[in-house]
């Protein structure tokens, strides 16, 4: 429900729908980064809001908390840096490179890992 609700832009539905179901299952690592990615949208119609950016992060360290490896949840994180950065981002961060890598190298045959 959740994604269908993001895929809507209604972002504060699905951060209810994530958060719903972080509550029945609260180690399912999924929920967590689709929570951060709801988080990070809301953010962006907000002009980048710094306070829901910051929750989007926290998200997204908890999904890789549960699940180190997750590779759509390291490629998350690293495209977080890179809004952090601006659309100039010339990946000189160590931070962004470090999840992005992560994310292609926990699931090398990703494409959500090398999309990002």
């Amino acid at each position: 429900l959740g994604g269908i609700f993001y895929v809507w832009k209604e972002y504060d539905r699905a951060i209810e729908a994530y958060q719903k179901a972080i509550s029945l299952s609260p180690t399912f690592a999924d929920a967590y980064s689709n929570l951060g990615n709801a988080w990070v949208n809301k953010a962006l119609n907000d002009e980048g809001d710094k306070v829901l950016m910051d929750k989007a992060r926290s998200y997204y360290e908890k999904a890789l908390s549960l699940s180190p490896n997750f590779s759509i949840a390291n490629g998350n994180l690293g495209m977080w840096f890179v809004h952090q950065h601006g659309a100039n981002s010339s990946f000189d961060h160590p931070e962004e490179i470090k999840y992005l890598r992560r994310g292609v190298q926990s699931y090398p045959v990703s494409a959500d890992a090398l999309n990002n």
